[in-house]
């Protein structure tokens, strides 16, 4: 019984590491879109930025060399920007290619640690019942050998009466036999 609850904490604790897992498995995702959100905002916002500088150029000669500026700032900073975003994804990419390694690998310890414990179980329930078995075998045994001889005795008894019965009607028999043959011999004679 005690085998049976450890593999059964085994079973719920191997469901809870999964379930955090894929809580976890769920929270990198979640970042993941989060880093595309800003990557889509960043490029967002240095199209308006630049959409700005290229009203502020129609008037001024010198606000063309800001806005160019101002554009290869927000190309830096939309490069770097994805650039962080990449290696945030491949991160969590590798992150989740290491939990579901972890997953193969604790279900395939889970699963090697249950067949041990239950052919264990099955092994220690074969032996009770074949002792159980036994014991119960030996008690019938014992009193089938009792009932026997009890039996034995009563049928003596039973037949006793009968066993008289056949005696007379033995030496009944005899008699008329030996009266037939003398009735048998008289009767030749007197032929």
């Amino acid at each position: 019984m005690q085998i049976l609850v450890f593999v059964a904490g085994c079973v719920l604790g191997a469901v809870a590491i999964v379930f955090a897992l894929r809580g976890q498995l769920a929270d990198l995702r979640k970042a993941k879109d989060e880093a595309q959100g800003r990557e889509s905002n960043a490029n967002a916002k240095a199209a308006t930025s630049a959409a700005e500088a290229t009203a502020a150029l129609v008037g001024k000669a010198a606000a063309l060399k800001e806005v160019e500026a101002a554009n290869r700032r927000a190309d830096d900073m939309v490069g770097k920007e994805q650039e962080k975003l990449q290696a945030i994804v491949r991160a969590k990419d590798d992150q989740i290619e290491k939990l579901n390694e972890f997953i193969a690998g604790a279900k395939e310890a889970m699963t090697k640690e249950f067949q041990a414990v239950s052919g264990g179980v099955l092994k220690d329930a074969r032996e009770q019942l074949a002792k159980r078995a036994e014991e119960i075998i030996n008690q019938h045994g014992e009193k089938t050998s009792g009932d026997v001889a009890l039996h034995k005795e009563q049928i003596a008894k039973m037949l006793g009466p009968v066993e008289e019965s056949m005696k007379r009607l033995d030496k009944h028999v005899e008699e008329s036999n030996v009266a037939r043959s003398n009735a048998e011999t008289l009767l030749d004679e007197q032929i």
